[in-house]
C-alpha cells in the first residue's frame, strides 16, 4: 500500500493570497506537509493537477449559495418584486445570507464552545460563541466562491470526481472545509471561531506532523490550507458528521461543510 495524498487549499481570488498544503500519510511514520508557493501552480488548470493525483481534496470556499437567496433575486430580475423578508430582519433574512449547512455548523460549534467554557477553572477565559461565519450571499466571500465554481467545473471536466451532494468517496473527491470549524470541533480554538493568529494552540496538531519548511505555516493561508488537509483526511476515513446531518436541507443546491466528528487523537491513531 503506498502513502495517500490530501490536499488542502485555503482559496482566495488571487494565486498569491491561496494558500496550498499537500499531506503525505504513509503506512508508517508522521505524515509530511509540504506547502505549495504561487509559483509552483500558477493558474487553476496548474492547481487541478494536484487534486487529480491526491486521495482526497478540502477546499475552505463555499460550494454552493444559500437557496433562499437565489430563489428571491431570481424573483425579483424576472417579476420586479421583492418577495423575500426584508434584509434589516436578522432572524427572517438569516437563510438569504447563510445556507443551511453553515446554519448546522454553527449551531455544533456553539455547543463545542459551551462545552470547553464549562470546564474552564474559575477565572479561566471564556470563548465567545460565533456567528455562522462569513456569508457568501452578502460579504465579498462570494467573490471567492465566484472563483471555487469555475474551479470546481475545471475538476470536474478534467476527470475529478465531484459531487457536491454526496459525502462517498467513491462519487466525490473533493469536499468543502471550515478550517475554524474544524479546528473547534477538535478543540483548538481559543480565540473564538474567527480566531487569528497565533491564537490557536497548533502545537497538538503541528508536533504529530513532519514539515518540509515548517516557518511556512506561519502564513495564514499555509495553516487554513493545513487544517484542510487533515479534514481531508478525516472524511477520507469517514470521521466527519454526515453530510445529511450537517446540511439538513437543500444539500444537493447548497453543498455541505465537512465538520469533523472524532477527536484529534483518533485520527492520528
Amino acid at each position: 500500500m503506498t502513502a495517500e495524498v490530501y490536499v488542502g487549499v485555503d482559496l482566495a481570488t488571487t494565486a498569491k493570497r491561496t494558500g496550498v498544503c499537500e499531506l503525505t500519510w504513509p503506512r508508517r511514520g508522521k505524515p509530511r506537509v509540504r506547502f505549495l508557493s504561487p509559483g509552483q501552480w500558477g493558474t487553476d488548470d496548474d492547481l487541478v493537477n494536484e487534486f487529480i493525483g491526491a486521495t482526497s481534496v478540502a477546499i475552505d470556499v463555499p460550494f454552493g449559495w444559500p437557496t433562499a437567496f437565489v430563489k428571491v433575486v431570481a424573483q425579483w430580475n424576472s417579476k420586479q418584486r421583492w418577495l423575500g423578508p426584508s434584509y434589516m430582519d436578522v432572524d427572517a433574512s438569516k437563510h438569504l445570507r447563510y445556507r443551511a449547512t453553515d446554519l448546522e455548523v454553527a449551531r455544533r460549534v456553539k455547543l463545542a464552545i459551551t462545552s470547553r467554557n464549562s470546564q474552564l477553572p474559575a477565572g479561566g477565559k471564556k470563548l465567545r460563541f460565533p456567528q455562522p461565519g462569513i456569508s457568501i450571499s452578502t460579504n465579498l466571500l462570494g467573490a471567492t466562491a465566484l472563483r471555487g465554481a469555475g474551479l470546481l467545473e475545471l475538476a470536474h471536466d478534467r476527470g475529478v470526481p465531484f459531487d457536491r451532494g454526496s459525502d462517498d468517496p467513491g462519487k466525490t473527491r473533493i469536499v468543502e472545509a471550515y478550517p475554524a470549524s474544524a479546528l473547534a470541533a477538535w478543540d483548538l480554538t481559543w480565540g473564538g471561531l474567527d480566531c487569528t493568529w497565533p491564537d490557536v494552540p497548533i502545537e497538538r496538531l503541528t508536533s504529530r506532523l513532519e514539515f518540509e519548511d515548517k516557518s511556512q505555516i506561519t502564513r495564514r493561508d499555509n495553516f487554513d490550507a493545513l487544517v484542510c488537509a487533515v479534514v481531508a483526511r478525516a472524511w477520507h476515513q469517514r470521521q466527519v458528521v454526515s453530510a445529511a446531518d450537517i446540511a439538513p436541507h437543500h444539500l444537493a443546491e447548497e453543498g455541505w461543510i465537512a465538520y469533523p466528528k472524532a477527536r484529534l487523537e483518533e485520527l492520528f491513531a
